[in-house]
């Protein structure tokens, strides 16, 4: 009898311990995203001794991941200013024309121009039309002697680099104040010549030329 009443007790113990096994109802409960985490943040050294003051500080786990997508969010939109110094600033714009890429940078000067490390006339050769396509910007705000501006061009020719560092330049101009935006956007300084030679068609001289005809 005393092994039967010591099995009927062991089967009731069993039994207790299955009933309070947790519902995955509850479980879910307890599992929320927005469970906040207490973390304790001693205060800043003052004159070499820690003061005793702590702060509660509430850190929630969903803060994490929109930290994390903000961090990408800034590294996409990386600013084209920089300032060097508290005088200096560095404006910079990206110009493109057929094949040629130029990248501009723009700081308070004398109006010194330099392309690929040499003065821009003696770039052009001497070539008045391709130097006054570069100053069209400058001259249209009237600040031709108010900026010093280095240029790195590479790609295409002559006229399509002109033109890239035309539109460089404006882009930084932009940069600088509304004002200038409004006014180069309005001569059409800021928008893209997205012109570019026509592709060869076969059976052709040309994209679009013919093959002289001959009758015999």
């Amino acid at each position: 009898m005393s092994s039967n009443k010591k099995d009927e007790l062991e089967v009731e113990v069993v039994k207790t311990k299955k009933s309070k096994k947790k519902t995955p109802a509850e479980s879910k409960k307890k599992k929320k995203s927005d469970v906040v985490e207490e973390a304790v943040v001693n205060s800043d050294v003052k004159g070499g001794v820690l003061d005793d003051k702590k702060e509660k500080v509430s850190v929630a786990k969903s803060s994490k991941k929109s930290s994390s997508v903000g961090s990408k969010k800034a590294k996409k939109s990386l600013s084209t200013i920089k300032k060097v110094s508290e005088d200096t600033v560095v404006f910079h714009g990206v110009g493109r024309r057929k094949c040629a890429v130029s990248r501009c940078y723009l700081t308070k000067g004398t109006g010194e121009i330099y392309v690929n490390g040499v003065d821009y006339i003696v770039f052009f050769k001497n070539n008045q039309l391709l130097y006054h396509v570069v100053l069209l910007p400058l001259k249209l705000l009237k600040s031709e002697k108010d900026y010093d501006i280095k240029v790195d061009v590479y790609g295409g020719g002559f006229s399509s680099q002109a033109d890239a560092i035309k539109l460089s330049i404006s882009i930084c101009l932009s940069k600088i104040s509304p004002e200038n935006r409004a006014l180069l956007k309005s001569s059409g300084y800021l928008t893209t010549d997205s012109r570019i030679v026509e592709r060869k068609k076969p059976g052709r001289k040309k994209a679009r030329k013919r093959f002289q005809f001959s009758k015999r």
